[in-house]
């Protein structure tokens, strides 16, 4: 099917546990040749909410996260004229979100679709492949294979090959069944094996009648091994079911520990029964997982349960604990280590917001968000972050000023991370005149800064004084050293804007003294990256080399991805003016490549114009001035950073005597280039130009 010309979209579908993913993914391996521009796995077990396959597709693909266009837009734009197949691992729980896929396929002719589900999809152009049972030789293989693994010692003989085959026509031959089976062959004995899947194959049967054929054998099969556990180990299993993803050693005891006498004894026995998977150790916290028809299944013997919602109530808790612990880690030395956590447990954090905000528990949903602010801005999960806020913002509730003020704060700081100052400024006002009701001075000064860094961007500089001003006279007064530095900053920006770059330099420097002493390593590494900065537009070349440098070491060792991305930008740029082109080019197509996958196109914009400065040193003029072109189109409007427009200035010289009235029409072709196209070839293109 995927060979023949038309073919948009494939749904192997069949019953849980039938190889459908299995299939999928041999099939994708076989059809790399095939699809130029690659094969990408979308996996879908995990995400309960449809509006969240778009962003999947988009992380997937490496599709930047932006504010003012429609995500459907950015990836069909993304994936126009390539030749691409996308793997929807998954689908059935999700279902809803097939119209996005059809939309997506209308709208661009290039990827093709392969998904599994339980069902079909349901749009325009499928081709539905039913996923059967395995061929009874190939299931008897599985069988003994699997068994063999669980016990080295297990053995059979010749004879025993009839049994074999019995039990596998018992469970339809279908793998998840098999080898929920073959765990327990080794304990009891093929012949056993096979007494204990007659009688729960005929109980099931008997019970659901309305149910699919091959949805009886599985839940059979599920029912049987539930059947050998004893009724506490019974509940603690599917009380294991409330967490999405998986879950460690130390959340289980946490959430479900009072369900178990001995949790330990209990996860092992239901990894020997098949039920439950051991999965990688992370430090000295094991994690444990369930396939996903197991999961299912677990979840519907949850429903009739009288302890389920103390475990999930509990289970948001525990992951709202985990948040609060990581607001603090995430500003230590520590902070490559908590994001990696957070972003292993994130689909734990949305089923914990799923619970928060349908059970009413809307202040614990705010605190969980406001929490992680500084992971959604660095893990690139703005937009979802700024959804969970609204959300819960918009709901009734008894929250509390302290956590609302927070929640306001960390939406006003999502939307700045996406240059959306139009709706930033609102809930920046907003925040802090909650912060001034609840005496949170710290907060008034930062939200102070942050209004005037909004009027600094619209060109209002004096109206970024006066807040400046403000904020100077209550930092002054309240004596915190973290709010006098922030306001330090402001002002050095202030200088900056003014063109009074030695001074800012300065005030930069004073800055990073005052904060070498706070003991927050991220604070030296944003103040470096702006002290290297001002010294850059001031001429001071040394100063600014070392400062970067300072700012690339720290951000790379703490894990930092945006200065990381931000100093070597600007470590290109020095190399720039140092006639240094060709480690310019390096420097800047490493932030860029950075950058691209944060996302952040306004930063992209600025690597983008140096890189023009760096084709034009080469000759190839009409190629920079299609990069200038581009540049400006991602800029959106706003204004040149101190930076760009030292950049710029080198740019416009080299390239307006020399191409004059074509200068124009060059740059409005680089302007149409496709922003993930230009960042994917931009090697190739500044290295002998693709633009053509």
């Amino acid at each position: 099917l995927l060979g023949r010309p038309g073919t948009r979209v494939i749904t192997l579908a069949g019953t849980g546990g039938a190889g459908k993913s299995r299939l999928a993914l041999e099939v994708a391996r076989r059809a790399l040749r095939e699809f130029t521009d690659g094969v990408y796995l979308v996996r879908l077990a995990q995400i309960s909410d449809p509006q969240l396959v778009l962003a999947e597709i988009g992380r997937v693909l490496g599709v930047g996260d932006e504010s003012s266009r429609p995500r459907l837009d950015v990836i069909a734009d993304a994936l126009r004229g390539k030749r691409v197949l996308l793997l929807m691992d998954n689908f059935e729980h999700v279902a809803t979100a097939a119209r996005d896929l059809g939309l997506l396929l209308r709208r661009t002719p290039g990827p093709t679709i392969l998904a599994t589900s339980r069902g079909r999809l349901r749009i325009a152009g499928e081709h539905v492949v039913q996923v059967g049972p395995l061929p009874e030789g190939d299931a008897a293989t599985l069988l003994l294979g699997r068994a063999a693994a669980a016990d080295p010692a297990f053995s059979w003989s010749e004879a025993d090959h009839e049994i074999v085959e019995q039990i596998c026509r018992r469970v339809d031959c279908l793998p998840l069944a098999i080898e929920l089976a073959a765990a327990r062959a080794p304990v009891i004995g093929l012949e056993a094996l096979l007494d204990r899947l007659d009688d729960a194959l005929g109980l099931l049967t008997a019970g659901m009648r309305d149910a699919p054929a091959r949805h009886q054998t599985l839940r059979a099969t599920l029912d049987w091994s539930y059947g050998l556990l004893p009724p506490a180990q019974r509940a603690f299993h599917s009380s294991l079911a409330v967490f999405r993803g998986g879950a460690t050693l130390g959340a289980i005891e946490a959430v479900c520990g009072r369900l178990s006498e001995d949790v330990i004894r209990d996860l092992a026995e239901l990894v020997d029964a098949g039920l439950l998977r051991r999965e990688a150790i992370v430090g000295v916290d094991p994690r444990f997982g369930m396939l996903a028809t197991v999961h299912d299944y677990a979840l519907e013997r949850q429903q009739s349960a009288d302890w389920i919602e103390p475990v999930r109530a509990g289970h948001a808790a525990f992951f709202e604990s985990l948040a609060r612990e990581a607001e603090l880690g995430l500003e230590s030395d520590s902070q490559a280590v908590w994001y990696a956590r957070i972003e292993r447990e994130l689909d734990n954090i949305r089923a914990a917001l799923d619970y928060a905000f349908d059970s009413g528990a809307v202040a614990l949903g705010l605190q969980l968000v406001s929490s992680l602010g500084r992971f959604w801005r660095a893990h690139g999960h703005v937009t979802e972050a700024r959804r969970w806020l609204e959300a819960g913002l918009s709901l009734p509730g008894d929250v509390p000023a302290e956590v609302r003020a927070y929640a306001v704060w960390t939406a006003a700081r999502q939307a700045m991370a996406q240059h959306d100052y139009e709706a930033a400024m609102p809930l920046v006002e907003s925040a802090n005149e909650l912060f001034r009701e609840i005496g949170h001075t710290r907060e008034v000064i930062f939200s102070l800064c942050e209004l005037a860094n909004i009027a600094l961007v619209r060109d209002e500089t004096e109206r970024a004084a006066e807040l400046a001003a403000e904020a100077d006279e209550i930092a002054r007064s309240h004596g915190d050293a973290r709010s006098i530095s922030a306001v330090l900053q402001l002002t050095a920006s202030l200088a900056s804007a003014r063109g009074e770059h030695a001074e800012a330099q300065e005030l930069y420097d004073e800055t990073l003294a005052l904060r070498r002493t706070l003991g927050d390593r991220l604070l030296v590494v944003d103040s470096a990256y702006n002290l290297g900065e001002a010294a850059f537009a001031a001429g001071d070349h040394e100063r600014a080399q070392e400062a970067l440098e300072e700012c690339l070491k720290l951000a790379r060792e703490l894990g930092d991805a945006l200065h990381e991305a931000a100093a070597l930008c600007v470590l290109g740029e020095v190399a720039l003016l140092d006639g240094d082109a060709e480690r310019a080019g390096t420097l800047l197509r490493e932030s860029l490549a950075i950058y691209a996958e944060l996302p952040d196109d306004r930063s992209c914009a600025e690597c983008l114009l140096a890189l023009a400065a760096v084709t034009a040193s080469s000759g190839r003029l009409e190629d920079a001035a299609r990069l200038w072109g581009a540049s400006k189109a991602l800029r959106r409007g706003d204004a040149l950073i101190v930076t760009e427009v030292i950049v710029e200035a080198i740019v416009a010289s080299a390239l307006a005597p020399a191409l004059g009235d074509r200068l124009e029409e060059l740059r409005r072709e680089g302007s149409l280039l496709e922003r993930e196209l230009l960042i994917q070839s931009i090697d190739a293109f500044v290295a002998s130009g693709t633009t053509k």
